[in-house]
């Protein structure tokens, strides 16, 4: 798998196998954080996990 990126291995299901390794949690890495200068002032919140 040549040139696969992080949202690639997401998207397709793989990335907890292929990033175990690397300290990927399932349930937690496969979004990010929201920026605190995104958040405040507005209804949003924070994605779990963070």
């Amino acid at each position: 798998m040549k040139d696969t990126d992080f949202f690639d291995l997401v998207r397709w299901g793989e990335a907890s196998t292929k990033l175990a390794s690397k300290g990927f949690v399932v349930g937690k890495n496969e979004i990010m954080p929201i920026p605190l200068t995104e958040l405040t002032g507005t209804i949003l919140k924070q994605n779990p996990g963070y």
